[in-house]
């Protein structure tokens, strides 16, 4: 090869390298099937959050009849997964053994509705698939802050330039429980050592808040550093609270 060939041979393999190292960290979010409900392992609700090119997994976590349960996208939905096409949930029925999961990616941004074929009004749940922001990873395996909203200048026309600010911030019967000074988007960063082994989003409301700490990928018994941030609806962010936390 010429020189000047292997040169900008050498240049492109760089340029993709660095392309490869700002990739975002993409993440596996666990929903679980039990007490005839899907339950969102993070929020504790039907409703899941992820970011754009993460996955969700379902797991069978009930036992007997009710591991009895199907994971099918609504119909019209933009996407469609079933986790058992061959059962229509009224002649025949699925077979799930407890400890079963059904793993879906999302590709594309949406909302993504589903519900079990066998119990379709009582068991329904929502993946909300937002865009990642930059293009930056959120570390250690976390999926990075989500996008804050667009700032929205209160009445009056002067913009919020106060941040958000926490509380009461302390670890309670496997739960993270803090206070709000307004509504906001909180992130968290579990860390054990100085690497981030997980990170979470939710929806934080004025005042009281509580995070489960009991999920898939944090062990049980194993002390972490949880760090806690957040961004109003104005794009202002908090100072970051840190709390020794045990699963």
């Amino acid at each position: 090869m010429a020189p000047r060939a292997r040169l900008i041979a050498i240049a492109a393999a760089c340029w993709l390298l660095m392309l490869a190292g700002g990739a975002r960290a993409v993440d596996d979010h666990g929903v679980s099937i039990k007490n005839t409900s899907f339950t969102d392992s993070a929020s504790g609700t039907t409703t899941t959050t992820i970011v754009v090119g993460d996955s969700v997994t379902w797991h069978w976590d009930g036992a007997g009849a009710d591991t009895t349960h199907t994971v099918t996208s609504d119909n019209g939905s933009a996407m469609s997964f079933d986790s058992d096409p061959g059962a229509n949930g009224t002649t025949s029925f699925p077979s799930h053994s407890t400890g079963d999961t059904f793993k879906v990616t999302f590709p594309t941004a949406g909302t993504f509705t589903y519900h079990c074929k066998v119990h379709p009004t009582l068991m329904k749940g929502t993946i909300s698939v937002v865009p990642p922001s930059g293009g930056g990873g959120g570390g250690g395996g976390g999926n990075g802050p989500p996008p804050p909203p667009s700032p929205v200048p209160p009445s009056g026309g002067v913009k919020d330039r106060t941040a958000p600010s926490f509380s009461s911030v302390k670890e309670t019967s496997k739960k993270l429980v803090f206070s709000l000074s307004e509504p906001s988007k909180v992130t968290i960063k579990v860390r054990k050592g100085r690497k981030v082994v997980k990170t979470f989003h939710m929806s934080g409301k004025k005042g009281s808040n509580s995070f489960k700490l009991s999920h898939r990928g944090l062990k049980s018994g194993v002390r972490y550093k949880a760090l806690i941030s957040a961004v109003d609806g104005a794009g202002n962010k908090s100072a970051s609270k840190s709390v020794t936390v045990k699963v």
